[in-house]
């Protein structure tokens, strides 16, 4: 049987994400109710560094702690979504290659520091060609060959501070380069892991068309 799990974390005292967690939470109870969720709440819970010390590194430690209780197909969320529809057909995509990332209408190089690229070794002219992602919702299924080394060098990146860096690039803290808009940390790692390790995206730009039949979440 499959072990699956949602996990997602709100830091105590930010009221705004405390209730987009607790909305999230009540969007599975009425869509999938026997998906296990994972509400963390405390860095110290889940061993992880706080967003200061690694900017969206509790993402990395939070699905990191599911998988060490057993759970094989762990899918993060961020608390700006809600749930609605069941996710099951989302689990099976997820399933069939290991890894569900869904795309954005950027490219990496517009979001990525001179740091970052120099890490993975690629020129901007080369990541320009890489697809942005959303990393608002991550899929992993650790049954699939492809998706712990993806994993491991995600979290990786994460330990190296790679995932540092400011989201605008004013005054050119990020790259003299002018088409670099800033760093994305999280997310530019996943798109930069994913294409040393040539791993597809889903081939679905994320959409944010309420009237879509293939959304799964609406936002805030």
């Amino acid at each position: 049987m499959d072990k699956i799990a949602i996990v997602n974390f709100a830091n105590a005292g930010n009221s705004r994400y405390e209730l987009g967690q607790e909305n999230l939470r009540k969007s599975f109870e009425t869509f999938d109710p026997d998906i296990p969720f994972f509400a963390l709440k405390n860095y110290e819970e889940f061993n992880s560094q706080t967003h200061a010390e690694c900017p969206y590194g509790f993402k990395v430690a939070a699905v990191e702690h599911v998988r060490k209780l057993g759970y094989d197909v762990i899918i993060w969320i961020d608390s700006s979504l809600r749930l609605i529809k069941s996710i099951r057909p989302l689990i099976r995509d997820i399933a069939s290659k290991g890894i569900y990332l869904q795309g954005d209408c950027w490219k990496c190089g517009e979001w990525a520091n001179d740091r970052s690229l120099e890490y993975f070794n690629i020129s901007r002219d080369d990541a320009m060609q890489i697809q942005n992602i959303h990393a608002i919702m991550i899929g992993f299924d650790f049954r699939h060959p492809a998706t712990m080394p993806y994993f491991e060098r995600w979290k990786k990146c994460a330990a190296d501070g790679i995932f540092r860096g400011s989201r605008t690039n004013d005054n050119n803290t990020e790259s003299k380069d002018p088409r670099c808009k800033g760093h994305r940390g999280d997310q530019t790692c996943l798109e930069l892991v994913g294409n040393e390790l040539k791993i597809n995206y889903s081939p679905k730009v994320w959409s944010y068309n309420v009237n879509d039949p293939t959304r799964y979440f609406s936002g805030w």
